[in-house]
């Protein structure tokens, strides 16, 4: 902090002494070739802490990256679960907007190998009579973008239908 306190000061008296070496000095002839150099000089003290050796090692900053160690986690498992669980609220959402009698859905879904989210199956429960085939397969289009295989349940666990899409 110390070097830069420096740096800066340098800096600045530095400016303050060519702006009255510019005002003293002669304005006719040489003038251009005058602000060349005084230009020339505050780029030199700009970059003095990058070229002086020196005060440029003072100024690093010791590396701690070797004392760290991360652990070594796989989110795999946490983005698939966490994005299961969004996709059943969106699901379950969608299908009671349009009114039907729907208690639960459950995504099911794989990571391919290419890292790839694929739904494998929904599983959706209701509590009374399903509606039909093409009106479920309508509103999982409309709330999914797609169109994966499902299986609808009655609340108390029996098959009603199985449909694949």
């Amino acid at each position: 902090m110390d070097l830069l306190r420096h740096w800066a000061y340098t800096l600045c008296l530095a400016a303050i002494l060519l702006a009255v070496l510019q005002g003293i000095l002669p304005v006719k002839n040489l003038s251009a070739v005058i602000k060349m150099v005084l230009s020339l000089y505050i780029l030199l003290m700009l970059l003095a802490p990058i070229t002086d050796k020196t005060s440029f090692r003072r100024a690093q900053v010791p590396d701690f990256s070797s004392d760290i160690v991360l652990p070594e986690v796989d989110v795999t498992n946490a983005v698939q679960s966490e994005t299961e669980h969004r996709l059943e609220q969106t699901v379950l959402a969608g299908l009671k907007e349009v009114g039907f009698g729907i208690e639960e859905v459950v995504v099911q879904s794989t990571i391919s190998e290419e890292n790839e989210f694929i739904i494998t199956k929904v599983v959706l429960y209701f509590a009374g009579s399903p509606p039909a085939a093409g009106e479920i397969e309508k509103s999982l289009q409309t709330s999914l973008g797609c169109l994966p295989s499902y299986e609808v349940l009655q609340i108390d666990g029996t098959a009603n239908s199985a449909e694949d899409g």
